[in-house]
């Protein structure tokens, strides 16, 4: 395949990405009432936490589409799906580790609160497929053929 028809696929899967998270938005908890509910007090009364939602898997996933059309991976580097897989499974776990696990603030009477924060599948999700892609490609593309390029140097 070209470079010019890699270019225009992957321009296409950003594209499309972006329309579908266009239509995709975050979940947001409608609090009707008073003016000046706060956004924690608005979360406690109706429990919809504020996360990313359907949108960032869907556009990361179609930008890391686009990257490995723009950057294909070669059939004789079967050691990159392991390293996507480590990969992956690294960045998920920093993102349950290091992620916020409470939302704090005032009430509009003033008074402060603060609610349990769940784990976000969507934002667990689009960490891990943006930890596994540069990895991924990073080891097929930069790493694995320096380390092939040493051993042949070798006397």
């Amino acid at each position: 395949m070209s470079r010019t028809w890699r270019v225009l696929i992957a321009f296409v899967l950003i594209f499309l990405g972006a329309t579908i998270a266009l239509f995709f938005g975050g979940q947001v908890a409608m609090c009707l009432g008073p003016l000046g509910v706060t956004a924690v007090q608005c979360a406690k009364a109706t429990g919809m936490i504020p996360g990313v939602g359907l949108t960032a898997p869907i556009f990361v996933s179609m930008v890391a589409a686009a990257a490995f059309v723009l950057a294909p991976i070669a059939p004789t580097r079967p050691s990159s799906w392991l390293v996507a897989v480590i990969a992956a499974l690294t960045g998920a776990v920093g993102y349950v580790l290091l992620r916020p696990r409470t939302m704090e603030g005032p009430t509009s009477s003033g008074e402060w609160i603060s609610i349990e924060l769940l784990i976000d599948p969507f934002a667990l999700t689009t960490v891990a497929i943006i930890v596994a892609t540069v990895a991924t490609l990073a080891w097929a593309h930069l790493i694995s053929p320096a380390i092939v390029r040493l051993r042949a140097v070798r006397p």
